[in-house]
């Protein structure tokens, strides 16, 4: 990403995750759950993933095709997929029609600098 506040911003308002660190080098991380405090990892206190931004010069947006159709790098689970959609539709991110599957539902996204990402819920 080319601007690292704007991108801590955005998941932190847009998405909800909870700010952890930053370095004055270029680097932040973020935890994905809210279930800890700012300033902990819930990666090693929970077993829960977190989100490392890397602001850089240059670079692509992170995007793969299978089957030739556009498919997310990273899927966020969540228990209540309607309400996620319905969140960040409301926040103005570009995000699909949810996809239902029977025991799987997801939709996909793209986040502020253009990466390809999933919500999924099963």
């Amino acid at each position: 990403m080319s601007n690292l506040e704007e991108s801590t911003r955005w998941y932190v308002d847009v998405f909800g995750c909870v700010f952890v660190w930053k370095e004055e080098s270029g680097y932040a991380a973020l935890n994905v759950s809210v279930a800890i405090k700012e300033g902990k990892s819930a990666n090693i206190e929970l077993g829960h993933a977190m989100i490392t931004l890397v602001e850089s010069e240059q670079f692509s947006p992170l995007t793969f095709y299978k089957n030739g159709e556009l498919h997310p790098y990273m899927n966020f689970y969540t228990k209540d997929i309607e309400h996620v959609h319905q969140l960040l539709t409301e926040r103005g991110v570009e995000v699909e029609p949810i996809s239902d599957e029977g025991n799987l539902k997801y939709f996909n996204f793209i986040e502020l600098n253009g990466h390809h990402m999933g919500v999924c819920s099963f």
